[in-house]
């Protein structure tokens, strides 16, 4: 299975940490929030993985390369122009050879256990399965509504909440999605997802994972300060 990372974003919260570099190149001890990601889909088996890149791109490339000092195989998907997460998903979809791919966002980390979710996602016959997190805090990210048979039915508005389940940005993709994707700049979150869950073409699997989002500067120095406590390395 081939693996795309999102990590065309600029990272505008993160302007005031961070200076012309894209967000997933935020450095954290030494190394670039993004090789955190690549090793651990490494770790999880996962060695060939397509990074779908934009602003800046050339910094992500220069860095990463070929992927061969990092036992990997990586290919890039450049925008030339913004396409949002849902038209990223699309164009690095198009490079893929096998039927489902492992897409997830390159600015969260998610210690998903990757096998777990891939026999979830072929025992449902999905063209998509989420990642589910449970969270203490849902108010940065909205919560997912999941049935008994484990498909999402819904998205909720961002609020504080309980324990509740989010989004880990961490998913399975089957290769109909592109007939589903619309061409164009298009959001994964805001456009395609509410879509596939209202069609019942969504499925989700519940994982109690560390997970973080750099998306902020609190956040950001927290994994700066504490990134065993979430990769385990």
């Amino acid at each position: 299975m081939k693996a795309v990372i999102l990590a065309g974003g600029q990272g505008t919260r993160l302007k005031s940490v961070i200076h012309d570099i894209p967000k997933p190149m935020a450095p954290v001890q030494g190394r670039p929030f993004l090789e955190f990601l690549v090793s651990r889909l490494i770790g999880e088996g996962v060695c060939t993985i397509i990074l779908s890149v934009g602003y800046l791109h050339k910094q992500i490339m220069d860095h990463f390369g070929d992927g061969s000092n990092l036992h990997a195989t990586i290919e890039y998907c450049i925008e030339h122009e913004p396409l949002g997460t849902g038209g990223g998903v699309r164009e690095a979809l198009r490079m893929a050879d096998s039927d489902d791919v492992l897409v997830m966002n390159g600015d969260t980390f998610a210690a998903v256990d990757v096998k777990n979710v891939v026999k979830h996602h072929k025992q449902l016959g999905a063209v998509m399965t989420m990642v589910a997190i449970p969270v203490v805090d849902a108010s940065r990210y909205g919560t997912v509504n999941i049935s008994s048979e484990g498909l999402v039915t819904a998205f909720a508005e961002k609020k504080r909440s309980d324990v509740a389940l989010i989004n880990s940005g961490v998913y399975i993709v089957n290769k109909k999605l592109l007939d589903i994707i619309p061409a164009g700049t298009v959001s994964l979150e805001l456009d395609v997802l509410p879509e596939l869950a209202e069609k019942g073409l969504l499925a989700a699997q519940i994982q109690d994972v560390p997970f973080i989002d750099i998306g902020v500067p609190s956040d950001y120095h927290e994994f700066c300060q504490n990134s065993s406590k979430y990769t385990g390395f």
